[in-house]
């Protein structure tokens, strides 16, 4: 106590002194313990505040500053309150009697006022000293009741010892189960401001603080746990990535993977276990893919390709057999490793430099299946391996096809023929060519193989085109023979056979059969005439119908004259295409010199009529029903369109009907001619039968059949088959004899049906074939000369033999009886048949020149081609004599020259340049005839001097002659079995033909010599052996 309270408390009765003693010694021990405690508390929250903190995060400075002020200040304030309660402002008696008659209430106020009264700087002046002590006695003697000692309260001392004693019971734990964990925390709680490390409870291991995915993609990310006490063990890890939350549990020996969901930007993940927490920052990355692949290509050694380099397009790469493959791939970053993954084995490490990779080699033989993969620096792979698949591919064989070659045609002995050829291989065409034989009327039968040939200059030509220039007169192929032609294509393919394309069958005719094919082409064709007037005379009927049908709505009657249109449209289309399929077989029929250039004219004309139906007539009327079905037109205004179109529709009925009889009169013509030539050639077909056998008699005369040996019995009966043939064609022939007369009533045609029947030719004809089979040969030889001049004088009857002029034998015949073109459009024709003549013996004499090798065939050759360019010399005079137009005579007389400076050239024989020089100035020359001719027709034109419709067919014609015209008979359009030209310059060559062109023909067969001594001859043949010896004696040299 300090010296004013032991004042006052010795004025106090000593028993009283004593009880405020024992109360001052408790409160100071309840009060020193309650500071302790407090500061205990304090400490220990602020180490389990920060405990339990750091198992949910890595407590950061600020917050362990926080909780280590927290509990200090506690502590402090703590000292500060016993401080003031025992030190600086320490308590009197006065506040000591308070305390007790607070908690005694009975003592009331007497205890306060007794100390009060004890105290002498309180009493009054005068006061009474007995009374003051009288009362403090007796106040004293009344306390002695009471224990001051309880007035101190307890009751807080315990509540903050018991939450001082568990607090640090709690804070004795991380001690004693972790002692790390907790000597950390409290390092962390008392030096707060230093970065101490934070130990966790649960270790996660084995995670990279960055880590490059794939981007888009999810992964999986591995790791292991270990904890620090066995009491606490957590087995459910959260994560979150890119606002994505996920969770996982550990799996066995504490390991886990999460699965991360595909991040698309670089992120932090953030993984969570018990109070462990890591980071790992999550970097996308897009995988490393094949930007590129090529192969590197050994072909096989037959094929001599150099090794080349190709581009990989997709999982499949396919080469020919037997070629060695080398792989290289090239990838978008940087690669660390590469490898090739076979169908069964193991992976293959490859080389890699930089960011490309090459494989092993392959050798292809069989389908190879494999995939590749990688790895870049980055550590990241492709997706999924690179699936590659090496298939090999045979290597086929080559692929012959003709170009615009039908499979049956028909050409002139004269013609050349341009048979174009293209070969097309996978790996190469080798060799290309034509290989043909000739099926001939001989007495043999024997067939001719024989080819062209042309040869790759190297094996890398895959396609390979090439036009043969094919000509019978040189091949040895003459009138009713047959070529049998294929292409045929090798490879460069060890042991293959070569490869032919389907037969194409030639036939070589004569002009008789020729004009017939032709004139049953246009016979064919013009039959659909007569179905186009039924159409346009329905049309008419129709157009009319509407016209005067009145109830008919706008609608119903626009919609009628919409579909009449359109049937009027289809005639003139049909008319049209009926024109221009017409125009290309006459086109083949200026090629024959049996048709004369009147008639060609005339079917010139008709056909151009046919067009100007199809675009005047049936063109107007079409428009005029297309007016008609205007919706806007009123009833009178489709009235009237309508009556326009049925006078336009009659009027090309009328033209139809004009037309029809046109054609039928042309036909007829046609037939004609054809009936005359076919007799004719019936008869000259007989008398080379007559002659064969006149060669053959000498051997076997008077021989039995069983006497002859093999080859007379396949001679004897050839000639029987082909006595067949001349029966059968004369069977035919004569009921198209009657038939025409029956039609056409031309009584010289009737005449000659009739003795052909009343002459029972076709039995005769038969007859004479079993006299060859019995080879009774000198009475069918006589039987033969009777009938070859029946048919000649039969034909001389239809067709009277025109004059002849200047040996003009060969000139065009027509059964007109003229014998020189006289109009402008006969000239035209004439001269147009003149030059595509001479173009055709020009190219004959080329390739004759190339077959100089060949003796045998370039004299037979060459005597043909002279004669036929003698003919074209003397159908040149015998059209200049007679013309009557002076500014064609020049160049006619000089293509005159020209023609026979060549033909005495090709006589000796010489087919070289100076020869195919002149042979292409009277080329160049006819063509100046020709334009000449057509200059002039066009200034009559111009000023209406000479007829119209004369010019317009004249440059109908010269547009035929411009087009490619068809080849042979039955062709598609588009070839050509001879030259063409159609007026200007002529300079340009033919192609020149690759190979042998000649091939070779069955062997001669020669009349043996007849020796040795005469027998006695029977009295049956004396008769025909005299026959046969004056015709040893006609036999010409």
């Amino acid at each position: 106590m300090d010296h004013s309270l032991q004042k006052l408390a010795a004025a106090l009765p000593r028993d009283l002194q004593n009880r405020f003693a024992v109360l001052e010694r408790r409160l100071f021990r309840v009060e020193t313990a309650l500071a302790a405690t407090s500061a205990v508390v304090g400490l220990s929250a602020s180490y389990l505040v920060l405990f339990v903190s750091d198992r949910w995060w890595d407590s950061p400075s600020w917050f362990r500053v926080a909780s280590f002020a927290a509990g200090a200040i506690l502590g402090v304030r703590s000292a500060y309150v016993w401080g003031s309660c025992w030190g600086w402002a320490r308590r009197d008696l006065r506040a000591l009697a308070m305390m007790v008659q607070k908690r005694f209430r009975r003592l009331g106020d007497r205890l306060l006022g007794i100390v009060e009264l004890a105290d002498e700087s309180h009493r009054p002046p005068n006061f009474s000293p007995e009374l003051y002590q009288a009362a403090i006695t007796q106040v004293a003697d009344q306390a002695a009741a009471f224990d001051f000692s309880q007035a101190v309260e307890t009751s807080r001392l315990r509540r903050i010892s018991v939450l001082a004693g568990s607090l640090i019971l709690l804070t004795l734990i991380p001690f004693v189960i972790v002692p790390s964990v907790g000597v950390n925390t409290l390092a962390r709680l008392l030096l707060p401001w230093k970065q101490v490390p934070r130990l966790t409870l649960v270790e996660l291991q084995g995670l990279p603080t960055e880590i490059i995915v794939p981007h888009g993609e999810s992964f999986f990310l591995e790791g292991r746990s270990s904890f620090r006490t066995a009491l606490w063990q957590p087995n459910t890890l959260r994560f979150i990535a890119g606002g994505m939350r996920g969770s996982a549990k550990s799996g066995p020996k504490d390991t886990w993977v999460l699965q991360i969901p595909a991040q698309l930007s670089a992120t932090l993940l953030r993984i969570r276990l018990g109070d462990a927490e890591s980071f790992v920052q999550i970097k996308p990355t897009f995988r490393p893919a094949l930007s590129g692949m090529t192969a590197s290509l050994r072909y096989p050694e037959y094929l001599g390709y150099p090794v080349t380099v190709q581009n990989v397009q997709g999982a499949n790469f396919s080469a020919v057999a037997g070629s060695v493959i080398t792989l290289q791939g090239s990838a978008t970053r940087s690669l660390a490793s590469a490898y090739f993954l076979p169908p069964e084995g193991t992976p293959k490490p490859l080389v890699v430099d930089g960011t490309n990779f090459t494989s092993p080699s392959f050798e292809l033989v069989d389908i190879t299946d494999g995939a590749f993969g990688w790895v870049d620096h980055l550590g990241l792979s492709n997706s999924t391996p690179w699936r590659i698949t090496l298939q090999p591919q045979p290597d086929l064989a080559p692929s012959p096809e003709f170009l615009e070659l039908p499979t049956d045609l028909m050409i002139l002995e004269s013609e050349v023929l341009a048979i174009k050829l293209a070969v097309q291989d996978d790996f190469g065409v080798k060799q290309m060519g034509l290989l043909w034989e000739i099926l001939g009327r001989d007495a043999t039968n024997l067939t001719s193989l024989s080819r062209f040939q042309t040869d790759a200059t190297n094996s890398l030509h895959k396609k390979l085109e090439a036009s043969y220039s094919f000509t019978p007169s040189l091949l040895g192929a003459g009138t009713d023979t047959t070529l049998i032609v294929r292409g045929v294509a090798t490879d460069f393919f060890p042991g293959r056979e070569p490869v032919m394309t389907s037969p194409r069958r030639i036939q070589v005719v004569g002009n008789e059969q020729h004009a017939e094919a032709v004139r049953q082409k246009l016979e064919s064709l013009m039959s659909q005439l007569e179905e186009v007037a039924r159409s346009e005379e329905k049309v008419a009927h129709e157009t009319s119908a509407l016209q005067e049908n009145k109830s008919l709505g706008d609608a119903a009657a626009a919609k009628r004259s919409e579909e009449l249109k359109l049937a009027q449209e289809q005639n003139a289309d049909q008319l049209q295409g009926m024109s221009e399929e017409g125009l290309k077989t006459l086109r083949e029929a200026m090629r024959n010199p049996t048709f004369s250039e009147k008639v060609l004219g005339e079917w010139n004309k008709t056909l151009r009529e046919m067009q100007e139906v199809a675009k005047q007539s049936m063109t107007s009327a079409a428009k005029k029903l297309g007016d008609a079905a205007k919706g806007s037109q009123s009833s009178e205004e489709r009235k009237q369109n309508l009556a326009e179109a049925k006078e336009k529709e009659e009027e090309a009925l009328e033209e139809l009907q004009q037309l029809q009889k046109k054609v039928n009169r042309g036909l007829d013509t046609m037939q004609a001619l054809t009936l005359a030539q076919r007799l004719r050639k019936i008869g000259v077909r007989e008398h080379d039968l007559e002659m064969s056998l006149l060669k053959s008699v000498q051997e076997t005369i008077g021989l039995a059949l069983s006497e002859l040996n093999l080859r007379q019995t396949k001679a004897l009966t050839l000639a029987a088959e082909d006595q067949t043939d001349t029966q059968k064609e004369t069977s035919e022939l004569s009921v198209e004899l009657n038939r025409f007369f029956e039609r056409t009533q031309k009584e010289n045609y009737g005449k000659v049906s009739k003795e052909i029947q009343s002459a029972r030719a076709p039995e005769e004809l038969e007859r004479i074939r079993g006299l060859i089979r019995e080879n009774i040969a000198m009475e069918a030889m006589q039987n033969l000369s009777f009938w070859s001049d029946k048919f000649v004088a039969w034909a001389d009857i239809l067709e009277p033999p025109r004059k002849k002029d200047k040996g003009s034998e060969g000139a065009s015949s027509g059964g007109d009886g003229e014998s020189k073109p006289d109009t402008a459009m006969q000239q035209l024709i004439e001269l147009l048949r003149l030059r595509e003549s001479q173009v055709n013996v020009q190219e004959r004499t080329r390739l004759l020149e190339e077959q100089r090798i060949e003796s045998e065939i370039y004299q037979r050759g060459s005597k043909r081609v002279a004669d036929s360019q003698d003919e074209i010399k003397h159908r040149i005079g015998f059209l200049s004599d007679g013309n009557s137009l002076e500014f064609l005579k020049e160049p006619l007389a000089s293509a005159e020259g020209q023609t026979a400076a060549a033909t005495e050239l090709l006589r000796k024989p010489l087919t070289d340049a100076p020869t195919q020089k002149f042979q292409q100035e009277a080329v160049a020359l006819l063509s100046d005839a020709i334009n000449l001719l057509n200059e002039e027709q066009q200034r009559q034109k111009e000023q209406k001097e000479g007829s119209q419709s004369e010019a317009e067919e004249m440059a109908m014609m010269m547009k035929l002659m411009a087009q490619r015209p068809g080849q042979g008979m039955g062709l598609a359009p588009g070839q050509q079995a001879g030259a063409n030209m159609s007026g200007g310059d002529t300079a340009e060559r033919a192609k020149p033909l690759s190979g042998n062109t000649t091939g070779k023909s069955a062997d001669a067969r020669n009349a043996a010599k007849a020796s040795g001594t005469t027998l006695a001859v029977p009295t049956e043949f004396r008769e025909a052996l005299s026959e046969f010896y004056k015709l040893i004696e006609q036999e010409p040299n």
